[in-house]
């Protein structure tokens, strides 16, 4: 067979792939429209059978996907680091609330509330060093915030691993495993929170709107966080206990004060180098 020369490495072989870096070697074929779309297909249909599969096993049996995943079975469900990737892009592309992505304002009343003055201090220097006012820095903020905001939803993981390293400091774990598993938790507070929660609301608030029923808003803070708050807490239980292996009196626990931690990191931690980065790009 004819040598090729890899083009991602330089490597000299035979054959369709590299043997040095995995290369593929492309032809003609593969820049078909036919190869193109059956390609696609192929990508939907593996999506169909494993995506769904394993969404539905992270709400229905809590804890499941992480467990299995560390004890080597990774063929039979979706990754749930890709499991959390498809949830960052389909946030992107259906965004049905601002999210973790808060205003200049609403950012700066927040932070100073919780004892942040640096932040204003920070803020303001900013605005002088380009020549611009805090309304000015404010409207900029809010333009490139969002395209930073989502793709740092990635940053959350790690950090709610080391929550999960702190609280469960005594069991034998690698920190890897512990990150698969805030991995699972915060694909539940993604998917329930930006997507499942606004789903079911919606409805209800379709048929008001329908119905001539002016008044009731049920996409709030008020209605959605108490509701995550509740299933959460039952989630993390039921997970902590299958993980850990431990009686549901600890897991309890555990899931009432990891909550209250993950919250900390969401809201606070994550909120804070987001508005550090979004400063440092304008």
């Amino acid at each position: 067979m004819e040598q090729v020369v890899c083009k991602n490495c330089g490597n000299h072989f035979t054959g369709r792939f590299c043997n040095n870096c995995g290369e593929k070697v492309y032809t003609d074929h593969d820049k078909s429209m036919r190869h193109f779309l059956h390609e696609t297909l192929h990508f939907f249909s593996h999506l169909d059978n494993k995506f769904f599969k394993t969404f539905a096993l992270i709400f229905r049996r809590p804890g499941m996907l992480s467990t299995t995943y560390c004890a080597g079975v990774r063929n039979k469900y979706y990754n749930p680091f890709s499991l959390f990737f498809i949830g960052i892009v389909l946030y992107l592309l259906f965004p049905f609330f601002a999210g973790l992505n808060m205003s200049f304002n609403y950012n700066m009343i927040n932070l100073h509330a919780q004892h942040m003055d640096f932040i204003g201090r920070l803020a303001e220097k900013k605005a002088i060093a380009n020549n611009l006012s805090i309304t000015e820095l404010a409207e900029k903020y809010d333009h490139k915030s969002p395209s930073i905001a989502k793709g740092m939803l990635l940053i959350i993981l790690p950090l709610t691993a080391l929550v999960l390293r702190f609280l469960f400091s005594r069991k034998k774990k690698y920190f890897f495993e512990q990150l698969v598993l805030a991995t699972e938790a915060s694909c539940i507070m993604l998917y329930l929170n930006f997507f499942i929660l606004p789903l079911i609301l919606f409805i209800p608030q379709f048929i008001f709107k329908l119905a001539g029923i002016k008044g009731i808003n049920l996409l709030t803070d008020a209605i959605t966080i108490p509701a995550f708050f509740i299933y959460a807490v039952i989630w993390n239980t039921v997970a902590f206990k299958r993980f850990f292996e431990i009686s549901y009196f600890v897991a309890a626990r555990k899931g009432f004060l990891f909550l209250f931690l993950q919250s900390v990191v969401i809201f606070i931690i994550y909120r804070l180098i987001l508005f550090l980065t979004v400063l440092l790009f304008i």
